[in-house]
């Protein structure tokens, strides 16, 4: 798995409603994905950050939109397919991971999350 980190600081109202939540963070990742091509390691290093010592490296947010289009992905000339696997435990990859599946297709459409942590962490 390759993951490219872009450091994120939101401040939410907690009157908020989900959708407007929801709305908040995704301008905000869309402003933050204009600087994506600056690396991580630029950005500590500019806020004389060290990295072994930064908690939001052991976090993973994660937004997966399914559609009728999602079967296949195409990259300059090579074509990916989807392969479904089974996983009947997932491990932790990070200290805590939330990830949020949007499906659109009509039969099934809705929105469902998963959290995986570290159990050393959280109890």
């Amino acid at each position: 798995m390759f993951v490219s980190t872009l450091p994120c600081r939101l401040e939410i109202d907690p009157h908020w409603s989900f959708v407007e939540v929801v709305k908040h963070v995704r301008e905000k990742c869309l402003l933050i994905l204009e600087h994506s091509h600056y690396p991580l390691q630029h950005i500590l290093g500019d806020n004389r950050i060290n990295q072994s010592n930064v908690s939001f490296l052991e976090i993973m947010f994660d937004f997966i939109t399914v559609s009728k289009d999602m079967g296949y992905l195409s990259l300059n000339d090579a074509n990916l397919e989807e392969v479904a696997l089974e996983q009947s435990v997932e491990v932790a990859k990070f200290d805590f991971s939330l990830t949020f599946v949007y499906n659109l297709l009509p039969e099934n459409k809705r929105l469902s999350c998963s959290f995986v942590c570290s159990h050393d962490l959280f109890e």
